[in-house]
């Protein structure tokens, strides 16, 4: 997750606790959506790392391998589909 010219020691990116440090001191500073504390989104973009990482689902990798393709940068691409999930989310709550 770091960005390759980053200095300092880099992080196990593939220890779990490591990803959620990293996306906790990446996006704990981004402006949430309306409706959504800091800490959900937080918690959304960790999930959109996660899915990501383990390719599962398929669909989320592809949108983001989309979403580079088209000149988007890792952090938009992450932020981008936890907003897009969390929207999801609330519109099949509000069907309900």
């Amino acid at each position: 997750m770091p960005e390759p010219d980053e200095g300092g020691p880099r992080p196990d990116v593939g220890d779990p606790a490591a990803r959620r440090a990293l996306a906790e001191a990446e996006f704990a500073g981004c402006t949430p959506p309306r409706n959504m504390t800091s800490e959900q989104f937080v918690n959304e973009a960790h999930r959109v790392i996660e899915d990501i990482w383990r390719d599962d689902p398929e669909a989320t990798f592809q949108a983001a391998r989309r979403m580079f393709a088209g000149g988007a940068d890792r952090h938009d691409v992450i932020h981008a589909l936890a907003i897009h999930a969390l929207a999801e989310a609330g519109d099949s709550s509000a069907a309900r």
